[in-house]
């Protein structure tokens, strides 16, 4: 199928404008390639779906990128454009970008796909929670920017489209949606540790603590303190050897 209204929307041929909702462009970061899971000879505009997911990030990282690895996007992509870290970004939109990115990934290879929704997950994923009791996730920020130094209703704001309470931590700030949407980030990060190859095999695409089971006989166990350490062991156990 013709894949044009969803590669317009979100801005993967130059000169056409992105949907400008965060967690939209988020989600839609990875519509190349699902198009290309369907049709992998599909292209637009003389662009193969490969080249519109590259060319789409490059574009996005020039207008609003973050060192976070997202993007600006407090509700909506800030206009005029701005790379400024003291606009924010939705923990809604980092939760579906890193799963884009992985998704991106596991279709076209490309590990670039790969080290972006990593850098997400490590750093834009647990800074936008406060744990008052140690790891128990119950407060988050609906908005976080990178040089926020507090948490507190903020009137007036540089972002324009959310409330005061917006960079706050709480159960419920600004909207609902993060606080149904945030849980959804860790264990798809986690699936997407180990994937299978094109020629059988396995790939380990991510270093974090795990095991792997790809069977009944066959494990991969990946042992680490990334990102906080530089060295990761994988063991591979094959019961049938």
């Amino acid at each position: 199928t013709e894949p044009r209204t969803i590669v317009r929307s979100h801005a993967a041929v130059p000169g056409k404008k992105a949907d400008t909702h965060n967690v939209d462009v988020a989600q839609g970061l990875k519509s190349a390639a699902v198009i290309a899971r369907s049709n992998a000879s599909a292209s637009y505009g003389g662009f193969s779906m490969r080249e519109l997911s590259l060319r789409r990030v490059s574009q996005l990282d020039a207008l609003y990128g973050l060192p976070t690895g997202m993007y600006n996007g407090d509700e909506l992509l800030p206009s005029p454009a701005t790379r400024s870290p003291s606009r924010g970004i939705e923990l809604c939109g980092a939760v579906e970008a890193a799963w884009s990115y992985a998704t991106m990934f596991a279709t076209f290879g490309e590990t670039a796909f790969a080290d972006r929704a990593e850098r997400i997950v490590h750093n834009a994923l647990p800074a936008t929670w406060a744990s008052p009791k140690g790891g128990d996730m119950w407060a988050h920020q609906y908005l976080q920017a990178v040089n926020q130094i507090n948490a507190v209703r903020a009137t007036p704001h540089v972002w324009a489209h959310d409330g005061d309470y917006a960079e706050t931590y709480g159960l419920e700030p600004n909207f609902g949606c993060c606080t149904a949407n945030f849980n959804q980030g860790w264990p798809k990060f986690a699936a997407s540790l180990v994937m299978g190859t094109a020629d059988g095999g396995v790939a380990v695409v991510h270093y974090a603590p795990a095991e792997v089971s790809l069977g009944a006989a066959l494990s991969v166990d990946i042992a680490t303190d990334f990102p906080f350490g530089d060295v990761a062991t994988v063991s591979v156990h094959n019961g049938r050897a």
